[in-house]
């Protein structure tokens, strides 16, 4: 299903999708084919509820999406999990860089085996 087709069939609602074909460009979520989890009776907080339950049950690529948006505008984040402000898309990051650790993937590999 594609985000029109969502639109068409549910003017100004608040809704859950989880994005089936998706990529990132830009620094943003290309959506282009969406399952329609749920159609969300209330205003964003609602939908904020609605989608964090859904995310905790299923961990899926899920968005909480408003239908008087032409398209889902979707900023993707970085490994951090934090929204990518101008200077770190830039490569100048504005987060204290002695706070990070380094994973040694290799070693947390091994412990798994």
């Amino acid at each position: 299903m594609t985000w029109d087709e969502i639109r068409e069939k549910l003017p100004d609602t608040w809704v859950i999708v989880e994005a089936l074909n998706a990529y990132t460009k830009d620094g943003y979520r290309i959506l282009h084919d969406l399952s329609l989890v749920a159609v969300v009776q209330g205003d964003g907080n609602d939908a904020w509820q609605c989608y964090t339950h859904y995310q905790k049950l299923y961990q899926r690529e899920y968005y909480p999406l408003h239908t008087a948006n032409e398209k889902p505008v979707i900023e993707s984040t970085n490994w951090r999990g934090l929204p990518m402000s101008d200077d770190e898309r830039a490569g100048k990051t504005s987060f204290p860089a002695n706070l990070l650790r380094p994973i040694n993937w290799t070693a947390s590999a091994k412990l798994h085996m």
